[in-house]
């Protein structure tokens, strides 16, 4: 959570943005073991998914 909830309290939005909860951005990536992409949330919406 350092990575994200840290750089958010410096831009001073770490009630909008920097950690999974309720109520926070849902812009999110997922990747697989090999660190592939496997698909992109963006404001809690699923991207399309790469093939």
């Amino acid at each position: 959570m350092a990575a994200t909830l840290v750089p958010a309290r410096v831009l001073g939005m770490e009630t909008d943005i920097g950690s999974l909860r309720a109520g926070a951005r849902a812009d999110i990536i997922a990747v697989d073991p090999s660190f592939e992409l496997v698909t992109v949330l963006r404001g809690g919406r699923i991207l399309d998914s790469p093939a």
